[in-house]
């Protein structure tokens, strides 16, 4: 991801700290303090990721409209993908599908969906969110609209692609200050004190610095420091600036967008001429 740098997580709450006024060399926080000054962090990042569909923070993977089998036991009507295929249980069932008749392969009523939570998916463009292709590896890649369902989204076509592509905005980091104990459990997160970083435990198991997007460093500690004022005037004043630095980077953002197609715009009129 472009917004992303490798930029340890203590320089953000180190800022947040210099704009309450307080020395982060001298001041000695409580855990609990320490921790609401994460949370102060993780709310404002939290605005400023879902204000758009930054182009920055979306992602591309290939997703299955339903889990992949494993061993079972699975209920009637349960379905899975399994060897290039969609399968419905039909009856409660621990076989593997194919191996008898437990299970029926495409079902013709199948709903081509896939849930959010799941696959950590924040939101899609319901305009372009599917591709049978890679729309970043291939030229005019067609984009598949879908539709919100309670759990996620459908994809509106007749047409649709077997296993798609959908590209999405993923759920937005959450960061630690006061956790610093390491956890085997996936998805974990714990701070470093010598590095001033995050780390989150992958689901292979590993662990890696949780990434800050450094382009919304601006707004982040602009509105954390001002929610912390006392001085409502004060405070005020202190959001509008903050807001003001999230529509700077928003146009700076479309901006990056314009400037490709402007290039390749003069580039076709030249060659083509």
């Amino acid at each position: 991801m472009s917004g992303f740098a490798p930029l340890p997580i203590r320089s953000v709450f180190d800022r947040v700290t210099r704009g309450a006024g307080y020395d982060p060399a001298t001041v000695n926080y409580s855990a609990a303090e320490r921790e609401r000054v994460a949370d102060l962090v993780n709310d404002a990042l939290a605005l400023a990721w879902r204000r758009a569909m930054w182009p920055a923070l979306m992602e591309v993977r290939r997703i299955a409209y339903r889990p992949r089998w494993a061993a079972g036991p699975y209920a009637q009507d349960d379905e899975v993908w399994h060897e290039g295929s969609y399968w419905r249980a039909l009856r409660p069932t621990s076989a593997e599908p194919g191996a008898n008749g437990d299970w029926q392969d495409d079902p013709p009523d199948f709903l081509p969906s896939f849930p959010f939570l799941a696959n950590a998916i924040d939101e899609v463009d319901l305009a372009a969110c599917v591709y049978e292709r890679h729309p970043a590896r291939s030229r005019d890649a067609r984009p598949y609209p879908c539709q919100r369902t309670d759990f996620g989204a459908v994809v509106a076509s007749e047409d649709w692609p077997l296993l798609p592509y959908v590209r999405y905005r993923p759920l937005p980091p959450r960061y630690t200050w006061a956790n610093t104990t390491p956890s085997d459990t996936p998805g974990a997160v714990w701070f470093v004190e010598d590095t001033g970083e995050c780390m989150a435990r992958l689901p292979d198991g590993s662990a890696a610095a949780l990434p800050f997007p450094v382009m919304f460093q601006g707004f982040v500690v602009r509105y954390a420091a001002a929610v912390r004022l006392r001085d409502e005037d004060g405070r005020a004043e202190a959001l509008a600036e903050a807001w003001e630095e999230l529509d700077r980077v928003s146009d700076a953002s479309e901006d990056a967008i314009r400037a490709p197609r402007r290039a390749a715009v003069r580039f076709a009129g030249r060659r083509f001429r």
